[in-house]
């Protein structure tokens, strides 16, 4: 579930300044909204996996 959260915070906060920028540049910017879904993911991923890391180091 931890991980879930972490991509559905990323994406929503990507999109959120995918329209932020739509709306400074005043373009048609629709074809890059895939990628701004995708770049959300993968930071999701990545913050879940350096709370992980941290995680393990704590135990150590």
């Amino acid at each position: 579930m931890n991980i879930f959260l972490n991509i559905i915070i990323s994406v929503i906060s990507s999109i959120v300044l995918f329209f932020v920028m739509i709306a400074v540049l005043n373009e048609d910017l629709t074809p890059y909204f895939i990628i701004v879904i995708l770049c959300g993911v993968i930071i999701g991923l990545l913050i879940t996996i350096y709370r992980k890391l941290i995680e393990i180091h704590k135990n150590k």
